[in-house]
């Protein structure tokens, strides 16, 4: 399929042009917590509290545990390869910290499996983010707290989106029609499927 693109340059003959494409962002779950309750389809044990804004795990007793467990998710909207991302804080006291493990299953009856552990102490709130396994359709995230003797320990965002990259790039890109004020640009669409936009970049330098 043949993209056809015209616009005024002002701009010399000696052009370089350079085009890259980029996907298009979708999210299956984007929570914040800020409604200061556990948000709807979620799942929580007694030891999270959103009163906050946030998920604070406080268990009172030593290797306490509690999950907080998110709906099932679609996995289908999204373009490319599905990523999480969670934004968290763990503090130490005396030297101990708590743990959060990041669960996931594909569907509500499958067995548990572990994709991320947190157990180092951080300086306040940080965020990780990493592509989840491969082959998903649907996936259920849980997140477990243990109690290690730490300080306060709160979860401020989960998100599930594409995976951020760049699609593949167009081929066959050509120009006609070259004036000092307009140019005619053909490219054939890239293999990637769903773009969100092609970006152009015109330089009268090489790039």
């Amino acid at each position: 399929m043949k993209q056809s693109f015209t616009r005024s340059l002002l701009v010399s003959m000696l052009m370089v042009f350079g085009l890259t494409t980029a996907w298009a962002q979708k999210s299956v779950l984007n929570e914040s917590f800020t409604g200061k309750a556990l948000p709807e389809g979620w799942t929580a044990g007694e030891y999270w509290d959103f009163t906050s804004g946030n998920a604070k795990f406080f268990a009172p007793f030593e290797n306490g545990a509690d999950t907080l467990i998110t709906p099932l998710l679609d996995l289908s909207e999204l373009d490319n390869v599905p990523s999480a991302k969670i934004s968290y804080s763990l503090a130490a006291n005396a030297g101990k910290v708590n743990e959060f493990k990041i669960l996931y299953r594909a569907s509500a009856d499958a067995e548990w499996a572990e994709w991320k552990s947190f157990t180092e102490a951080t300086d306040g709130q940080v965020t990780a983010k990493d592509a989840l396994p491969a082959g998903l359709q649907n996936v259920q995230i849980a997140i477990a707290g243990a109690y290690k003797g730490g300080g306060d320990s709160r979860i401020y965002n989960l998100s599930v989106e594409n995976k951020t990259e760049a699609a593949n790039a167009p081929t066959g890109f050509r120009t006609e029609d070259l004036t000092t004020t307009s140019v005619t640009l053909y490219w054939d669409k890239c293999s990637s499927t769903k773009i969100l936009q092609y970006n152009l970049k015109v330089s009268t330098k090489e790039m």
